[in-house]
């Protein structure tokens, strides 16, 4: 089906634990599609939206260790959750930027790393496959449902290392998903947080952003929200 995509997979710890059905979800569709996923071997946690508020040479060491671990294997790595995507482009770039940082985290994870191995998310590498070609892979097509696609904060910004051009209106996830027939409802906090890093220190405005979504969505005549975090999920 195209060409040929091969990846380094890094699921992380929300998809490897508490969304275990999102990832079992991902590699049967990247199978469908002919997607081929190395799992990267003794992986580690990406010190997530957290870590590098308590010691950022720390959460930088955490991501790069994962990402010599891809560059080892020699494929770029691909990543399910936004947040390790993230956290993972956020090292590549400050390893880049700084060199006293970089030799802290060689001297950490024991391994020189220039901040070059390449990085996905799953929008990324759906994005690369032929809609027309896939459509035959679609079992159990879902005709005229309403669906409205949530982003979250992680996915889309910042712009300058996620490369997104459409950063606070993204379409990415309407066009992949339109390949299962649903109808995408659009509406104005898709990009919006979720509140997911709050969900045990502050409730109260976690339920607040999580109900302005909710909101939104459904006054836009969604029956569906597709998300692709596991964290927002």
């Amino acid at each position: 089906m195209g060409e040929e995509l091969r990846f380094a997979y890094y699921p992380g710890c929300s998809a490897h634990s508490t969304s275990k059905e999102y990832e079992t979800s991902f590699r049967y569709v990247c199978e469908k599609l002919g997607i081929t996923l190395v799992d990267i071997e003794n992986w580690v946690c990406c010190g997530a939206s957290a870590g590098h508020f308590y010691d950022i040479g720390f959460s930088v060491a955490l991501a790069c260790d994962t990402l010599v671990k891809a560059r080892d294997i020699g494929l770029p790595l691909i990543t399910v959750c936004p947040a390790c995507y993230n956290r993972l482009l956020h090292a590549n770039y400050l390893i880049k930027e700084d060199g006293e940082l970089a030799k802290r985290v060689a001297d950490t994870i024991g391994s020189e790393y220039d901040g070059q191995h390449e990085v996905y998310n799953i929008l990324d590498a759906f994005s690369k496959i032929d809609i027309e070609e896939a459509k035959p892979i679609v079992e159990r097509p879902l005709d005229g449902l309403k669906v409205a696609c949530y982003y979250g904060c992680l996915f889309t910004r910042p712009p300058k290392m996620t490369n997104f051009k459409r950063y606070e209106d993204p379409l990415v996830m309407e066009n992949i998903l339109s390949l299962t027939g649903v109808d995408p409802v659009d509406y104005n906090h898709k990009v919006n947080c979720c509140g997911g890093s709050l969900s045990l220190s502050n409730t109260e405005v976690l339920g607040k952003l999580v109900g302005e979504i909710l909101d939104d969505a459904l006054r836009n005549g969604a029956e569906v929200i597709a998300t692709a975090c596991p964290l927002c999920q």
